[in-house]
């Protein structure tokens, strides 16, 4: 795939419209995102999953067909998004922009929907035999309610679900205006606006609300939260290997950069994933703690919070008794960061160099959605690139030392029976 272009387009119907252009690409892929999940929630927990089914559901009586396995609604803390592909663009912009039409269900139709949460909820949590573990990391780690919420909702929450109430959720959240668009596409941007214009004018027709009053984004919030660390042990008889699950939760600067930010995250990953002596999984290799796999996320969760998670499965031969020490020994040792500068500028050097060449991380559609998703304003590629090259050690050091001094941490051991 071509790199992309990355454009956002002001003036648009939308709260924003980011126009991401890839010459080789097969189909256009529009997203769409409401900055409305269950934090924002102020009824029973769940509420705006349930009316994500609800206008996937409405949407789909409207079209000719029924939707694809391409695409896709989902529903986080933050956010709601809907999306589409087809080889047809004007298809996928069709089919996004439908879950803003009035919601026309019988009430029939609308409990019949709540009885599918329900079962979605029961599939989930039968499936997934760490859930109370990574429940209760959460609410350690979010000790503000509204960021505990579980937006799949309660058996409770969901059976309190009334169709006037997911219907006036609806209304007020799902508005052309309050809309962020993505679009990934093969066309050049003449043809993308004249694409856009005409799926906005027909939606428009059909919208339940066409007020054109000014609408501003949702003002910053903050999550307070103390000092402390929880370290859980849990043995599980039915998995093969023991596994560790680190969550940690960070205050960052609220006046910073949010570019230089982004460029230190993204330095901090790469730098805690590096195989060297230094790294989180070369500590991992060297101190005779093999892992099978191992996931490590870096992210802003909001304009001052960082957090980072890690999920590792470890080798059948290794003690957990070992792996807890390794971890809590690097975590503990990050603040005294110290490695030969060329170490340092070998690891800033295949960053940058993976970045420019493959664009896999800034220059995606992606990386736009998981700002607008987050509520953070979307970086600078080109800033991003220069923020990393004047990176330092200190820099680096300085944000681990925040990591460790100064966040919640939660550290959950499963040992494997």
């Amino acid at each position: 795939m071509s790199p992309n272009t990355i454009t956002s387009i002001s003036g648009s119907p939308f709260a924003s419209l980011w126009y991401v252009y890839v010459p080789d690409l097969q189909e256009t892929r529009a997203t769409l995102i409401f900055q409305h999940g269950e934090y924002d929630n102020d009824k029973v927990h769940g509420l705006p999953h349930f009316v994500e089914h609800l206008a996937v559901r409405n949407a789909n009586k409207h079209r000719s067909k029924a939707i694809a396995p391409h695409d896709g609604a989902w529903t986080t803390r933050l956010a709601t998004y809907y999306s589409s592909s087809s080889t047809i663009p004007e298809e996928a912009l069709a089919n996004v922009l439908r879950h803003t039409q009035a919601l026309k269900l019988h009430y029939d139709e609308i409990i019949a929907e709540r009885e599918i949460v329900k079962r979605e909820y029961e599939f989930r949590v039968r499936d997934e035999q760490a859930r109370d573990i990574w429940t209760n990391t959460g609410a350690f780690i979010f000790q503000d309610e509204r960021m505990r919420r579980d937006p799949l909702g309660t058996p409770q929450s969901i059976a309190a679900f009334k169709p006037p109430m997911a219907i006036l959720s609806h209304r007020k959240t799902h508005q052309l205006r309050k809309g962020h668009l993505i679009l990934l596409t093969p066309e050049r941007w003449a043809r993308a606006r004249e694409l856009v214009n005409t799926a906005w004018a027909r939606a428009s027709t059909q919208q339940h609300d066409m007020s054109q009053q000014p609408w501003s984004p949702p003002q910053q919030f903050t999550l307070p939260f103390t000092n402390g660390q929880l370290h859980q042990e849990i043995t599980v008889p039915t998995i093969a290997t023991s596994r560790f699950y680190l969550s940690q939760r960070t205050r960052v600067n609220s006046d910073v950069d949010v570019n230089k930010f982004e460029a230190l995250i993204l330095l901090a990953s790469d730098f805690l994933q590096d195989r060297s002596a230094y790294g989180m999984v070369g500590a991992l290799y060297y101190d005779d703690y093999q892992i099978n796999t191992l996931d490590l996320n870096l992210e802003m969760i909001s304009a001052s919070d960082l957090l980072l998670t890690l999920n590792a499965k470890t080798s059948s031969e290794t003690s957990l008794g070992d792996a807890k020490r390794t971890v809590l020994q690097f975590l503990d040792n990050l603040q005294f960061l110290d490695m030969p500068e060329p170490e340092f500028a070998r690891i800033k050097g295949q960053l940058l160099a993976r970045l420019r060449n493959g664009s896999d991380k800034l220059n995606s559609a992606d990386y736009v959605f998981k700002a607008l998703v987050g509520r953070l304003p979307v970086p600078d590629t080109d800033q991003i690139l220069a923020a990393i090259e004047a990176l330092t050690q200190d820099d680096l050091r300085n944000l681990f030392s925040q990591m460790v001094t100064s966040s919640r941490r939660a550290t959950v051991f499963i040992r494997a029976e």
